[in-house]
């Protein structure tokens, strides 16, 4: 295993929701201006857009090392120390959930989903790359971190 820089997350997946979010948004902004422009369709509009931002608020993608997790959900990448992270979920090998201690609602939790090609046993058995790295390596600030997933 490379100790350096562990891979959490896929580039294409984040890019493919962020356009499917943001293709989305400018649908409904579209359909919402065309048309009477009423209460109940600017409160739709509105209803629906804040879907797609929250549906899309916790994708993110990045790389883990002995600093922390440099992650990005956006355009900027954020570091954040294992001394603020809280939990390390898993329900497949390639779908992670990692909880950080500070953070306002959906800035809590970052979703990172690989698009890897494996077989339904290691899919369903093995844990994400990055928990076995974690178990092996153990890096400063990383202990208090609680690692959960199917098995476990």
């Amino acid at each position: 295993m490379q100790t350096d820089q562990i891979k959490m997350g896929s580039f294409w997946f984040w890019l493919v929701w962020k356009m499917i979010a943001l293709i989305g948004s400018l649908v409904v902004i579209l359909l919402g201006l065309s048309g009477s422009r009423g209460l109940v369709r600017l409160l739709l509009m509105g209803l629906c857009l804040s879907i797609l931002f929250v549906a899309s608020e916790e994708i993110a993608y990045g790389h883990a090392c002995e600093e922390g997790i440099h992650y990005r959900r956006y355009f900027w990448r954020i570091l954040v120390s294992w001394r603020d992270v809280a939990a390390v979920r898993w329900s497949t090998s390639t779908r992670l959930k990692v909880e950080l201690k500070r953070g306002f609602l959906f800035r809590k939790t970052l979703w990172m989903e690989s698009a890897k090609n494996v077989s339904w046993a290691t899919y369903l058995a093995e844990p994400p790359e990055v928990v076995r790295w974690l178990l092996i390596a153990k890096p400063e600030g990383s202990d208090g971190i609680l690692l959960e997933g199917p098995g476990v």
